[in-house]
């Protein structure tokens, strides 16, 4: 549902990309934000693999895959609304009068860029140093009176680094967050056409909350 719907605005977007309201909005950025929520969505299925129905090495594939998922899609996602937003700032509240200013998409991807490299640089090292790995244990009450195994539970884990990956990775991606949430408030004046200030602050306010 996700993936359908994603790609459907992204569609819509470009099918309407030359009507006023689309066009004040930046469609690059609109389908940037469709793409990174279709690069999250697939996490949902990683996160259900396990031993049951999927061979154990596959279960610790899809262990992997969720960080790489989650992380990427969520920062191009929100990367997209930071230079969203940060463009209108540069074109609107420029401080020189009656002077034509021009600011291309291309001018304020640069923030995407090294977000988006540093967060691969993490999973890189994460996956290439100590990847999390699908491992099933008996319960300590799992057994029965023949010592036969009874019940058990499967997880995703390595040999105790991941909490200090997940870890940068939760702190670089803060910065993204705490970044968009200031651009968002610097157009706070700005009108509704050309900036959704409170919405994407409202957004931005929700994950930080739920770090």
């Amino acid at each position: 549902i996700i993936a359908v719907l994603s790609i459907s605005f992204a569609g819509w977007t470009f099918y309407k990309r030359n009507t006023r309201v689309v066009k004040a909005s930046q469609p690059p950025f609109l389908a940037m934000i469709c793409g990174g929520v279709l690069i999250l969505a697939p996490a949902i299925f990683t996160l259900s693999v396990d031993d049951e129905h999927f061979s154990t090495r596959g279960a610790s594939i899809a262990c992997m895959a969720t960080p790489w998922l989650l992380s990427l899609g969520f920062t191009v996602s929100f990367a997209a609304l930071f230079s969203k937003t940060w463009r209108i700032n540069k074109i609107l509240t420029n401080p020189k009068r009656f002077q034509r200013v021009k600011v291309d998409a291309k001018d304020v991807l640069g923030p995407f860029a090294i977000f988006f490299s540093l967060n691969a640089i993490i999973l890189i090292c994460w996956t290439l140093v100590d990847p999390l790995e699908f491992v099933r244990t008996v319960d300590i009450d799992g057994t029965d009176q023949f010592n036969r195994p009874i019940s058990s539970y499967g997880k995703c884990t390595n040999d105790g680094n991941a909490a200090i990956f997940a870890g940068c990775l939760v702190a670089l991606n803060s910065v993204i967050v705490v970044f968009t949430t200031y651009q968002a408030y610097r157009a706070r004046n700005i009108s509704t056409d050309y900036s959704e200030s409170k919405y994407i602050a409202g957004k931005s306010s929700c994950i930080l909350y739920l770090e």
